[in-house]
């Protein structure tokens, strides 16, 4: 993640101004913040030989 993306993000909830964010797993492991609660939905990932 671009680190003006990653500054776009932490900020506003660093500060309050944010109190939930929403986003993709992978989004998960490009911020680092500190928060109350962490839920993850659909731990799968894609497996080609799977398809």
């Amino acid at each position: 993640m671009p680190r003006e993306d990653r500054t776009f993000v932490e900020e506003p909830f660093a500060d309050g101004s944010v109190q939930v964010l929403v986003c993709t797993a992978m989004l998960t492991w490009g911020v680092n913040l500190p928060t109350h609660t962490v839920i993850i939905k659909g731990t799968q990932i894609y497996n080609p030989e799977k398809g």
